[in-house]
């Protein structure tokens, strides 16, 4: 199995379920500013993490 697909399988079935679960716990953590800016760090995070599965699974398909 080429290392690509091993991101993608991963990805898939531990990573965006745990950066889901992860952000919302910090959400409810903090308050005020302090939830924008975890707002505002956590989001371009997974909008990343998504296009590297995006590529992986392109990268597997081709």
């Amino acid at each position: 199995m080429k290392l690509g697909q091993k991101y993608f399988d991963f990805g898939i079935k531990y990573g965006v379920p745990l950066t889901i679960i992860g952000s919302t716990i910090a959400m409810s953590k903090v308050k005020g500013i302090g939830n924008l800016l975890v707002f505002g760090l956590v989001t371009p995070a997974m909008v990343y993490y998504l296009y590297t599965l995006s590529q992986a699974k392109a990268n597997v398909d081709a």
